[in-house]
């Protein structure tokens, strides 16, 4: 039986060949900061949907999987949840669901759901800074039609809502889209079907390449890269009629996007290969480094006994801003290593010379 999740919904419907394809994931060997703090995110939505707490409480406090819970976090989980009281029949979040077929499942885990006056919601709360769009989503309309299916229900309407507090999408922060249920079941349900009952071979590059496992080794990704190099490198005219004008607009949106998710793809392959001792000539690793903080525990009191200066601006101004404030070089620096430090940031690629290269693996 072909199982897939929910999540990977959308990468499956664009593409079937990729269920075919051999996964070669190196995403767990890079830096995992974005998706370790929608993990904390979403353990403090749980903890305090079911307790009624305030996520304010929480604030510099670690969450389950040793991620500090920032004052901004605790924030924007609060927003999200005083978004979801809705008070109806069913009322949860982490809700567990099963699309099943006679040769498939779909495994969903919704974040939120809620059934009330005739109308289901679905809501999804995305911590990371890429923009999802709530439109034809397949991940919500597989949570949607697992619902529906699980508890035999028939809404009149199904309204799906993105939250997305970190990235700046022209829609805003919050954005939702409403079907029918025919058209939930009619359309949607039945295009799934159609597809996991008897997925083909083929291969099609999209938005959702990005989230492929194989993306490294796809033939169809490695033409889709070249090709967009190639069409952004067609003369520009001017005699060019609006409509081509547009059309053009977006192959070269879509050209970009597929370069940068096949070049993010690559540089993970890269990270991974260095990381284990190979050699990729041109390439090396380095530990990435964050802005200097002050460190914990570190207070104004404490910084006002040392320095003599009040170095606070509502909240206690930053390390940088500190060192022009207290004007004395020599007294900053000789505190400095006590009381900052930077931050790793985990790994990054970066270019190097063959002589620079050769000299590091002497050392």
């Amino acid at each position: 039986m072909l199982s897939v999740t929910a999540t990977d919904l959308p990468r499956v419907m664009q593409c079937n060949g990729s269920l075919t394809m051999p996964a070669h994931d190196y995403r767990g060997e890079i830096d995992t900061t974005v998706r370790d703090e929608g993990n904390a995110a979403h353990w403090l939505v749980e903890k305090c949907f079911r307790r009624a707490d305030s996520a304010a409480a929480y604030a510099n406090m670690k969450a389950a999987n040793g991620i500090f819970i920032t004052p901004d976090m605790a924030e924007h989980v609060q927003d999200y949840i005083d978004n979801l009281w809705r008070g109806g029949q069913f009322d949860n979040v982490e809700v567990e669901t099963l699309i099943a077929g006679g040769a498939f499942e779909v495994k969903c885990r919704a974040d939120h759901i809620c059934y009330k006056d005739n109308i289901l919601y679905i809501d999804d709360f995305k911590y990371g800074f890429k923009l999802i769009d709530v439109k034809d989503n397949w991940t919500l309309i597989a949570h949607a039609i697992g619902f529906c299916l699980t508890y035999d229900i028939r809404p009149e309407i199904i309204t799906m809502v993105i939250h997305q507090p970190r990235a700046r999408h022209p829609d805003g922060t919050r954005r939702e889209w409403s079907v029918d249920y025919d058209t939930l079941a009619q359309k949607y349900y039945s295009q799934i079907v159609a597809t996991l009952s008897n997925p083909t071979n083929m291969l099609n590059t999209g938005g959702n390449c990005r989230r492929c496992p194989s993306m490294t080794v796809c033939p169809a990704a490695t033409a889709a890269g070249f090709s967009a190099v190639e069409e952004s490198s067609l003369a520009f005219s001017q005699e060019i009629s609006n409509d081509e004008l547009s059309a053009e607009l977006d192959l070269l949106k879509a050209a970009e996007t597929r370069l940068i998710d096949r070049r993010k793809a690559l540089e993970e392959l890269a990270i991974y290969r260095l990381r284990t001792g190979q050699l990729v000539k041109g390439y090396a690793v380095e530990q990435g480094k964050g802005n200097t903080t002050w460190r914990k525990g570190i207070t104004p009191e404490m910084l006002l006994a040392f320095f003599g200066k009040d170095l606070t601006k509502g909240k206690l101004i930053t390390p940088t801003q500190a060192k022009r404030v207290i004007a004395n070089d020599e007294l900053f620096d000789a505190l400095a290593a006590t009381l900052t430090t930077r931050p790793e940031t985990g790994v990054k690629l970066k270019r190097t010379d063959a002589n620079t290269q050769a000299a590091s693996l002497l050392t």
